[in-house]
C-alpha cells in the first residue's frame, strides 16, 4: 500500500473504517481510512510500474476509491461532512459507469434524504437511466459469457421501478421535450424486465398488468 498499490490501499481503508475484514479485527480509525482512500483515489499508472500483476485495472480501483471517499464526506467519517463533495465524487464515479455511485445519486436526487439534497427528478431520472444502461450492459456481457443470472438485486430493482414510474408520469423527463409515447414504451419494458427477472416481484407483475389494462406503453390487452 505504501508503494501506491491501489487494491491494498482500498483494502486498508475498509479495514480501518469497518474495524477489520474477513474475520480479522483492527481498531477503527475513520481518519486513517480516509487517508488511504484519498491515496488510492490519486494513485497513477506509475504506481504499478514495479508490480508483476498486469491484470490490475487502475481506473476501476481509482473509481472505487472515489465512491468510498464520497461515503466519508457524506457521513462525515474521517473528514468534516461535505455532501456537495460527496456528490461531486459520486458523479465522477457514476460517469465512469460505477453502479454503486449511480445508485446512490439516483436515490439521493429522487428522495432527498433528510433534507441534505433537494429532490430533483430530472437528475434522478438521468442517473437512473445511466444505472439501467450500465446494469443491462453487464447483463449482456454475462450472457455472452454464458452466465444466465438475471435476477436484479433489490438495490438495483428499485431504480428500474422508480424510473418506469417517472417515465409513465412524466416526472423529470418533460424538460427535454421527450416523446411521451416512447417513454411509456420504455417504462413497460422496465416493468417487464423486473417481472421477468423475479417471479416473486408481485409489484412488477402488477405494474405490467396495469400497462396492459390501460394501454400504457403497450397495446391494450385484457387477456
Amino acid at each position: 500500500a505504501e508503494e501506491g498499490y491501489i487494491p491494498s490501499q482500498i483494502c486498508l481503508g475498509k479495514c480501518y473504517m469497518d474495524g477489520g475484514i474477513a474475520g480479522s479485527t483492527i481498531e477503527q480509525d475513520p481518519q486513517v481510512a480516509f487517508r488511504w482512500y484519498e491515496k488510492a483515489s490519486s494513485s497513477s499508472e506509475e504506481n504499478f510500474a514495479n508490480t508483476t500483476d498486469d491484470q490490475i485495472d487502475t481506473e476501476f480501483y481509482r473509481v472505487a476509491a472515489w465512491v468510498q471517499l464520497g461515503k466519508c464526506y457524506a457521513e462525515g467519517k474521517g473528514i468534516e461532512q461535505n455532501v456537495s463533495k460527496a456528490l461531486e465524487l459520486w458523479e465522477m464515479a457514476g460517469e465512469k459507469n460505477n453502479t454503486e455511485a449511480q445508485n446512490k445519486l439516483s436515490y439521493i436526487y429522487f428522495y432527498g434524504p433528510e433534507g441534505q439534497v433537494q429532490i430533483d427528478y430530472t437528475k434522478a431520472v438521468y442517473w437512473m437511466r445511466k444505472l439501467v444502461r450500465t446494469v443491462e450492459g453487464q447483463q449482456q456481457q454475462s450472457r455472452e459469457e454464458k452466465d444466465n443470472t438475471t435476477i436484479l438485486s433489490s438495490s438495483i430493482a428499485w431504480a428500474y421501478n422508480n424510473l418506469a414510474m417517472c417515465l409513465v408520469q412524466g416526472l423529470g423527463c418533460n424538460n427535454n421535450n421527450e416523446d411521451t409515447a416512447l417513454n411509456k414504451k420504455e417504462a413497460f419494458r422496465l416493468f417487464h424486465s423486473l417481472a421477468s427477472s423475479d417471479d416473486t416481484d408481485y409489484i412488477a407483475h402488477g405494474n405490467v398488468g396495469c400497462c396492459y389494462l390501460y394501454g400504457e406503453g403497450v397495446e391494450h390487452n385484457l387477456t
